[in-house]
C-alpha cells in the first residue's frame, strides 16, 4: 500500500466509490479512510491497488492546502489541545469567553464520537432547611473509535451562587453545571463552563416563608414539569394519580413525596417510561393547580 496518497486523495476516491462528500469529510485520519475504502471493496484486491486504480478516474483537485485539517488537530495531551477545542466553538456557543454546555455537547460529538447515554441523578432538591440548594450529577457515555468512555460531573445551585433570574431554577442550573463538568472532562478542558462562571453575592432567600415548610416548592414543581415534558414525555396528572391518588392539587404533595417522585423519574431514564404514563399533558397545571 502506497504511503504517498494524501488525505484528500483518499476522500476523492471514496466519493468515486459511492459515498457522499460529507461522509468522506467526516472520516478523520488516513487509517480510518483506508479502513472505509476496504469496506467498500467487494473484491480481494489490496486497498492500495484499488486506490491507485480509482485515482486514475479522479479529476485533479486544485488549491488543496499542503497541511490538511486532520494534520492540524493536536493530540489531547498536547498543551495546544484546549485552545484548539475552544477555537471550534461558534460565537453563540461562548459567553464572555467561556463555552456553553450546548457548545461542549456539539464538540464532544464532533471531536470524540456520538453520545450514547446521558443520565441525570438529582441528589438534593431545594428545601428551606438546606437553603434551597439543589445538587445533581450527570454521567455521559460516548462511543470513541469503537470503545465506550464515561465521565461524570456534579453541580449545585442555590441563591448564593446563582444570579437572577436563574436562581429561581436551582435544579435545572445544577443539572446544567453537572453536565458541563462531565463534558469538560471528556474533552480534557481546563476552561470553566459558562454556567459556572457567574456567582452572585450572598442574597436573602426570596419567597420562602414558614408556610412552605413541608410542602412541595415552586422549583420542585418546575423540575417536575421540565423532566416530564422535555426528557421523558410523561403524563403528569397520571403520574401524580398513580403515586399520590389522594392529591387533588400538586401542592398537596409534600417535600418528602416529591423527593421520592424524583427518584422514580430518575429510574425511568434507565428503564424507560411505563406505557400507561406516556404522553405529556400540556394542561396538567389546569387540572392539578387550578392555574
Amino acid at each position: 500500500m502506497t504511503d504517498k496518497k494524501t488525505v484528500e486523495d483518499l476522500r476523492q476516491t471514496l466519493v468515486t466509490l459511492g459515498i457522499t462528500r460529507q461522509e468522506a469529510d467526516d472520516i478523520k485520519g488516513k487509517a480510518n479512510l483506508y479502513a472505509r475504502l476496504t469496506e467498500l471493496s467487494e473484491t480481494d484486491e489490496d486497498p492500495g491497488d484499488l486506490l491507485d486504480a480509482a485515482l486514475d478516474n479522479v479529476e485533479p483537485v486544485e488549491d488543496i492546502p499542503e497541511q490538511l485539517e486532520s494534520c492540524d488537530i493536536p493530540k489531547m495531551e498536547s498543551p495546544a489541545w484546549s485552545d484548539y477545542v475552544l477555537s471550534c466553538l461558534t460565537k453563540d456557543e461562548m459567553i464572555e469567553k467561556n463555552p456553553t454546555v450546548d457548545g461542549l455537547r456539539r464538540l464532544v460529538r464532533k471531536l470524540l464520537g456520538p453520545i450514547v447515554n446521558s443520565e441525570t441523578n438529582i441528589l438534593q432538591c431545594p428545601l428551606p432547611e438546606n437553603k434551597e440548594r439543589a445538587t445533581a450529577t450527570v454521567t455521559i457515555t460516548i462511543l470513541h473509535y469503537g470503545e465506550t468512555i464515561t465521565a461524570s460531573g456534579a453541580g449545585d445551585s442555590y441563591y448564593g451562587n446563582t444570579d437572577s433570574p436563574y436562581k429561581n431554577y436551582p435544579v435545572a442550573i445544577a443539572e446544567t453545571r453537572a453536565e458541563g463538568r462531565a463534558l469538560r472532562k471528556l474533552l480534557g478542558l481546563r476552561k470553566v463552563v459558562a454556567a459556572e462562571e457567574k456567582v452572585s453575592s450572598v442574597d436573602s432567600l426570596e419567597n420562602i416563608g414558614a408556610d412552605s415548610i413541608g410542602k412541595i416548592t415552586q422549583p420542585q414543581i418546575q423540575y417536575l414539569e421540565v423532566t416530564c415534558r422535555d426528557k421523558l414525555g410523561i403524563n403528569v396528572r397520571k403520574l401524580i394519580n398513580n403515586y399520590f391518588p389522594e392529591a387533588q392539587n400538586i401542592k398537596d404533595v409534600s417535600h418528602a413525596e416529591a423527593l421520592e417522585l424524583f427518584k422514580v423519574l430518575s429510574s425511568y431514564q434507565s428503564t424507560g417510561v411505563p406505557e400507561d404514563l406516556q404522553g405529556y399533558d400540556t394542561d396538567w397545571k389546569t387540572s392539578l393547580t387550578g392555574e
